[in-house]
């Protein structure tokens, strides 16, 4: 494990990353309406651990997934778009909503989403399938909730970071910077930084200390206190994690690193380097190993399963040792 000082390092091309991200940031026609003027933000105690509608390692893999209070939700399948909740042993299964669903949160008894069916607009409903709720009219990407505000990129004004109350009002502009990996951590909003090289930045909840963390092309955020886990696209992709109260930056893995899903227990990836399987490592990088043979993106984790699409684009799961491979029907 290889220990980097966060200052500077020289810019690689990774071309391909790049150009997927950019075309996620793709331009769409500006938002119907102006964000309200910034107010006072009443923003919670600072702290570093906050209730979060999905774990990390989900939503920066899209959000298709989520699990709370002994249910599993689930919005896409090999036959079915329906958001779906159910036991995890598939008992109980009953249908949300029919709308198509990305980025799933769920705070309290309130599931926001960003609605595929509705111009990808802001939507929220409760957990039972009553009081669907349109939010706002933004196409409203990487969306991330906790219990005081919902934060997201907004795709109809340039990519940038807006954030909403859980209940549709004060919606708010935080920043001019093109983002994407948006993650919060207490009183902070962490981001790449599309307008200058991909850099991680962070930013208070009320737009001020606007502040560079690192100045190196980097995707796939993964929040596991205290360290930020993330792909580095300056260094051939490979895995590296930052310590977020000391800066201490650490190259974890000399492989090619995507849809990476950090989980309490160990680090799961697409392996590009390995004609794009799915490995698991643990968390300080070590004992990479290969999972299973299928090409694996858009991974997620419920209990001890792992989620993935293969290269045909159908969902499968496993079990975290790589045994009781299925499909997602």
């Amino acid at each position: 494990m290889e220990k980097i000082k966060a200052k500077m390092p020289k810019i690689i091309s990774t071309a391909l990353l790049v150009f997927t991200l950019m075309f996620q940031l793709s331009c769409s026609p500006q938002s119907q309406n102006e964000p309200e003027e910034k107010e006072n933000v009443s923003s919670p105690p600072v702290q570093n651990i906050i209730n979060l509608g999905n774990s990390p390692g989900n939503i920066a893999n899209g959000g298709i997934m989520a699990q709370k209070d002994g249910w599993w939700y689930i919005s896409q399948t090999n036959s079915s778009n329906e958001l779906v909740r159910m036991r995890p042993d598939g008992s109980d299964r009953q249908v949300i909503t029919t709308d198509k669903c990305y980025h799933i949160n769920i705070i309290g008894d309130w599931i926001y989403y960003r609605n595929g069916s509705h111009n990808n607009y802001l939507y929220r409903i409760r957990t039972d399938g009553t009081e669907k709720e349109q939010l706002n009219e933004d196409s409203s990407w990487d969306i991330l909730a906790s219990e005081y505000w919902i934060f997201y990129r907004n795709n109809s004004d340039e990519d940038r970071l807006y954030m909403i109350k859980p209940d549709g009002s004060g919606r708010t502009a935080l920043s001019f910077d093109r983002v994407n990996n948006i993650v919060l951590r207490g009183n902070w909003v962490y981001y790449s930084n599309v307008s200058d090289n991909y850099y991680m930045m962070r930013i208070r909840p009320d737009g001020s200390e606007r502040e560079y963390i690192l100045e190196e092309m980097s995707a796939y955020y993964n929040l596991l206190e205290p360290w930020l886990y993330y792909s580095n696209m300056s260094d051939n992709n490979s895995l590296y994690r930052i310590h977020l109260d000391t800066f201490e930056n650490e190259k974890l893995l000399d492989l090619q690193v995507w849809d990476l899903h950090v989980a309490p227990d160990a680090l799961f990836f697409s392996n590009w380097d390995n004609e794009q399987k799915l490995f698991r490592a643990e968390l300080d990088g070590s004992n990479p190993r290969l999972l299973n043979d299928e090409e694996a993106w858009s991974i997620h984790v419920l209990d001890q399963w792992i989620f993935f699409r293969d290269g045909s684009n159908e969902w499968f799961r496993i079990s975290k040792d790589g045994d009781d491979l299925e499909r997602l029907d």
